[in-house]
């Protein structure tokens, strides 16, 4: 009994601390961190593939506790993260990279056709264009 008191108390403690630590969102680039520029999704520190949710306009230094971590493989969508196929038919054009949806993210189809078949996976971060999984700002 008091190690799952332990296990509880832990976890909610953890819960409690990430809305701080790791913010959703997608990546901003450029983002400056610890005096380094960054375009993309960066695996400089410990915690793997990262990037900023949230930069000082003018500085674009990275705002503390403003981060996510990158998806490395696509996700979600209506067929279950599965990988994206290129090329691709959308609207009846080919595409070849990961194509923006509305204001949101990137994706991708994942079969050769997606006018057909209309399957369809959140890009990694680490392959959504333009500059590999972040948005400008």
């Amino acid at each position: 009994m008091g190690s799952i008191m332990a296990f509880l108390l832990l976890t909610c403690g953890l819960l409690l601390l990430l809305p701080e630590a790791v913010v959703g969102g997608a990546c901003v680039c450029p983002f400056i961190y610890n005096g380094k520029s960054y375009s993309s999704c960066t695996n400089d520190s410990s915690i793997g593939m990262w990037c900023a949710t949230e930069v000082d306009p003018d500085t674009k230094e990275m705002i503390k506790h403003k981060w996510k971590n990158c998806n490395t493989k696509e996700h979600g969508g209506n067929h279950q993260g599965q990988p994206c196929v290129f090329p691709f038919v959308y609207m009846g054009r080919s595409s070849k990279t990961c194509i923006k949806k509305f204001a949101m993210d990137y994706w991708c189809a994942t079969t050769g056709n997606y006018d057909k078949d209309k399957k369809w996976s959140w890009c990694a971060d680490t392959r959504s264009p333009p500059s590999v999984g972040c948005k400008h700002q």
